[in-house]
This record gives structure tokens, sequence and C-alpha cells, in this order.
């Protein structure tokens, strides 16, 4: 037997699942300066891996810059990695490794250096960054460990 009030909740149920507002790309950028910790991790992960937007990378690094909160350094070096921009970016990721004593942070930063370096070349900030973190953060096993892969990788 076809139970009416069952339908009509299904379809109210599912409407408002699909009204769901999308946050634009103006409040994710607005996000990274002015947002919690959270809306700048989301921010940094759209800008990132799911548009690839090259405009905002300098908005990305100045948060990476400014910020002291890991997850929210290793959130920003991820979206860096993510749109492998060479220069700037890579530029931005050195000047975090040298400044930053979390091994975690140091261990996203140099992933993304990789990967710009992978697809655009191995540049002279990279490899600085690099030789910084194998003579301060080689303490660390998993930050030594891809030290170590990245020299193979490029023949330092």
């Amino acid at each position: 037997m076809f139970n009416k009030n069952f339908f009509y909740i299904s379809i109210i149920f599912f409407s408002f699942s699909f009204l769901r507002a999308e946050v634009s790309v103006d409040v994710h950028v607005k996000n990274l300066s002015k947002g919690t910790e959270s809306e700048k991790m989301a921010a940094c992960n759209f800008l990132g891996k799911e548009k690839s937007e090259k405009k905002y990378i300098s908005e990305i690094q100045e948060t990476l810059k400014l910020s002291d909160n890991s997850k929210v350094a290793i959130a920003c070096a991820n979206a860096l990695g993510y749109i492998q921009e060479k220069g700037s970016s890579t530029t931005a990721l050195k000047n975090k490794i040298m400044s930053e004593s979390n091994t975690d942070v140091v261990y996203a930063c140099l992933v993304s250096i990789l990967n710009i370096a992978i697809k655009n070349g191995y540049e002279p900030d990279a490899k600085s960054a690099v030789q910084y973190a194998d003579i301060n953060h080689r303490n660390d096993e998993f930050v030594a460990d891809l030290i170590d892969r990245i020299k193979i990788k490029f023949k330092e």
C-alpha cells in the first residue's frame, strides 16, 4: 500500500539536501585572512585541490606565512603543492620550513616542494629548503626519509 506521508517527507528531505549552498570562491578567499581555522583549512582545500586557483596563490602564501596553527599551515602547504606553481610558492614553502619547528608542517612543505619540482624542475629555493631541512629537521624520521627521497629524485 502506498504511504502518502512517507512520500511527501521523502520529497521534502531530498529537496532540502539539494538546496545546500555552495561557498563561493570569493568567500573562500576572504576566509583565508578573516576566517576561523577550520574555514581557512576549507578555503585552502577548495582553492588548491578542487579549483587549482592560481590567481589566489599570494593569499594562500600570506596565510601560510602568518599562520601559527599547524593545521592551517599544512592546509596552505598542501594547496600550494596541488597548484604546483613554481617561483613564489617554492619561496614561501622554503621560508616556512626555515621558520617552523613543527616537523608535520615541515614535512607538508617538503611534499609540496617535491610536487612543484616534479612539474617545474628543481629550483634553487627548493634545494635551499631541502638543505635547511636536512640540517635542522632530520631528527624526525618521516622528514629524514622524505629528504632522502628528494635527494635521490633530483640526484643531489
